[in-house]
């Protein structure tokens, strides 16, 4: 097993592995002289579910997946995952509000049972992140809006290292902040018929 290279992450990107096509890939962030020898991947099924895989090389440069998280359709939580799987710390979270499956504006108010959109049932989601809920970001329409405005949200990231990633094969663009794993901004492309 190998240091993990920029080249690689880019032969990986788009490919296919254990039936999944991969539509983000990083090198592992950690604390250990071999942590940059494992990355994370998130995959996306033909029939549109979602994993994150922390992965190596094999000594032929084939890809080993060994350790999945499964998402089924929630892209937006499979994105999440991809982002802070290897940090330490595990987000806070509401117990108030929970998240759907739309990938923008799917904080609901527990006194929601569904999504009116995506259909998505409280009992069948996570709670939200108690940070999201706090800056008042990606709110659904039924939950009334505080105090927080998006000026304040994004002013929260002036310094920070800022990227744009594309996922699938230009289904999704994201303007996000490296240094906080946190997306800023996300738009489905029409064309290839992203939900709300």
């Amino acid at each position: 097993m190998r240091k993990l290279t920029d080249s690689d992450l880019t032969n990986i990107a788009g490919s296919m592995v254990e039936g999944y096509h991969v539509e983000g890939v990083r090198i592992k962030r950690g604390p250990y002289i071999d942590s940059d020898h494992y990355g994370i991947l998130l995959g996306r099924s033909a029939e549109g579910y979602y994993v994150t895989w922390e992965f190596n090389l094999h000594e032929n440069e084939k890809v080993n997946p060994y350790w999945g998280h499964y998402f089924m359709e929630k892209r937006a939580n499979a994105l999440r995952d991809f982002h802070i799987r290897d940090l330490e710390v595990s987000p806070e979270l509401s117990s108030d509000y929970w998240d759907c499956e739309c990938r923008r504006k799917y904080i609901h108010h527990n006194s929601l049972d569904r999504c009116p959109r995506c259909g998505a049932k409280r009992e069948n989601c996570p709670d939200s992140r108690k940070s999201e809920v706090d800056e008042g970001r990606d709110f659904a329409e039924d939950v009334p809006q505080g105090t927080s405005s998006e000026f304040t949200r994004l002013l929260s990231h002036v310094g920070h290292n800022i990227e744009v990633a594309v996922y699938g094969d230009n289904h999704n663009v994201s303007v996000e902040c490296v240094d906080c794993y946190e997306v800023l901004y996300s738009v489905d492309n029409p064309v290839n018929g992203g939900d709300g």
